[in-house]
């Protein structure tokens, strides 16, 4: 589905990264990795259920619960004295094959999205990644201007708009679990970031486009919100444990 090539390309925004990190290596060296990619986005690519054990998959459940939580796993030395804590400090974004995160509070800790494959993009790719070194310099533009209009922009009361906006959605569509709130607010601060990108993008696209984006966008959140609540249900543990007794009393196991 082009899902590596595409994380590449968003990684080129932030520098020239040949190579991504990869599931293959320890958890360990992924949060080290992790700590030095502060406020950029982070690639861990190509996880699939043949590149994990049980032992694997707790620990990357509880890894994506510390960078959620912004926690770490201390270590002390010999001596008790506390060593460093390597927390991830950047955007973490996890490239997949299978979801293979079994608990419900780990998938509300994220965003999953589907990706399909389309055809008709099969050039776009190479095209993007010829011109991806100039990708730095848009960043950097946005940097200034978010530097330059800090003092002018309502984050928090944005983000409040666009949480009351989501509840209302969850509400509307009688979405309901323990952890939405924390979803809920995931999505919202998604969409946060997209609405101070568009104030970046009027300067350069013809407004009209602009908001027929930002109502495509808008769409597309409203479907990861239902998708990804469902996600949430399923991973219940009363629901997780009846549809496997189902399953083994079906195959004969119990």
């Amino acid at each position: 589905c082009g899902k590596t090539t595409l994380a590449r390309l968003l990684q080129q925004f932030f520098g020239e990264f040949k190579n991504l990190e990869t599931w293959t290596s320890t958890v360990t060296s992924i949060q080290v990795r992790g700590t030095a990619y502060k406020d950029i986005l982070y690639v861990v690519d190509d996880l699939k259920l043949q590149n994990i054990n049980e032992h694997q998959r707790r620990q990357l459940m509880t890894m994506i619960q510390n960078y959620s939580d912004e926690t770490a796993r201390n270590r002390a030395n010999v001596n008790l004295e506390l060593r460093d804590s390597r927390m991830i400090k950047g955007s973490l974004l996890i490239s997949a094959e299978d979801l293979v995160i079994t608990e419900a509070s780990s998938i509300a800790r994220g965003i999953i999205l589907n990706v399909s494959t389309k055809s008709d993009y099969s050039k776009k790719p190479e095209e993007l990644l010829a011109n991806s070194r100039r990708f730095r310099a848009f960043t950097a533009e946005f940097i200034h201007f978010l530097l330059r209009e800090q003092h002018n922009i309502d984050f928090k009361g944005m983000l409040n708009n666009a949480q009351d906006y989501f509840h209302g959605q969850a509400k509307e569509k009688k979405l309901s679990s323990d952890n939405l709130p924390r979803l809920v607010n995931n999505i919202s601060q998604l969409y946060l970031s997209w609405q101070i990108l568009v104030a970046f993008l009027e300067q350069f696209i013809d407004k009209s486009r602009l908001e027929e984006l930002s109502y495509e966008f808008l769409y597309s959140l409203q479907k990861i919100l239902i998708d990804n609540s469902a996600r949430i249900q399923e991973r219940k543990p009363e629901v997780f444990f009846e549809e496997m007794l189902w399953s083994m009393i079906e195959n004969g196991q119990l």
